[in-house]
C-alpha cells in the first residue's frame, strides 16, 4: 500500500507540472469551453496507457535504450510540437464565449492523444516508475492495479484541470490572443529541446 501511495503522489505531481498536455487542454478549454472536453482527456489518458503498458512489460525500457529509435522519436515529437506552437503563435481567431466552435469529436480525441503521445516525458516517467516495481515485485495483480489506477487518475486529473480553467474562462478569454502566443512559445521551447537532443 505504501508503494501505491508513492506512485499516486508522484503521478499527481507529474500531471500538474507544466508540459505540452497541460498547455493543450488548457488552450482547448479556453477556446471552446467544457463541452466534450472528456474526449480530450480520454485521448490523453489512452495515449498514456500505451506507455504504461509498454513500461509494465519492460518494452519501453528497451526502446529508450535503442539510440536510433530514441532519436527518431525526439525528431518526430519535436517537429510536431513546433508545428503546434507555430499554429498558436500565428492564430488570430476570435473566441465566441456563448457559442463555442463545433469541432468534430474525432479531432477532439486525436488532439489530446497526439499531444501526449509526442511528449517524451511521459514514457520516461512511466518507464522509471514502473521499472522499480517490476524489479522488486513479481505480483502481476499489483502492477495491473497500479496501471489501471494511473489511466483512470490521468483522465480524472486532466478533466478536473479543464473544469477549473473553464470556471475562469469568461475572465481570461479577452487575453486569449496573448495567452496563445505564450502557449505557442512554450511548445516551441519543448520542441526545440527535443530537436537539440536529436542533433
Amino acid at each position: 500500500m505504501k508503494e501505491f501511495f508513492i506512485i499516486a503522489l508522484v503521478h499527481f505531481l507529474s500531471v500538474i507540472s507544466p508540459g505540452p498536455s497541460i498547455i493543450s487542454i488548457t488552450n482547448y478549454t479556453i477556446n471552446n469551453g467544457i463541452k466534450n472536453i472528456w474526449k480530450y482527456a480520454l485521448g490523453i489518458a489512452l495515449a498514456q496507457s500505451i506507455y504504461i503498458f509498454l513500461s509494465l512489460f519492460g518494452i519501453m525500457q528497451i526502446i529508450l535504450r535503442v539510440d536510433i529509435i530514441n532519436k527518431a522519436f525526439c525528431l518526430c515529437s519535436g517537429l510536431y510540437l513546433l508545428y503546434l506552437g507555430y499554429s498558436l503563435i500565428k492564430s488570430k481567431s476570435k473566441i465566441n464565449i456563448d457559442l463555442p466552435d463545433i469541432i468534430p469529436n474525432t479531432k477532439i480525441f486525436k488532439e489530446g492523444f497526439l499531444i501526449t503521445l509526442s511528449n517524451p516525458n511521459v514514457p520516461i516517467f512511466y518507464s522509471s516508475v514502473l521499472t522499480s516495481f517490476i524489479n522488486s515485485s513479481s505480483n502481476l495483480d499489483f502492477l495491473l492495479l497500479i496501471s489501471i489506477y494511473l489511466m483512470i487518475a490521468t483522465f480524472t486529473l486532466f478533466y478536473l484541470i479543464a473544469l477549473i480553467f473553464n470556471k475562469f474562462r469568461n475572465k481570461i478569454v479577452g487575453y486569449m490572443y496573448y495567452i496563445e502566443k505564450v502557449f505557442g512559445i512554450c511548445l516551441w521551447y519543448f520542441g526545440a529541446k527535443l530537436l537539440l537532443h536529436f542533433l
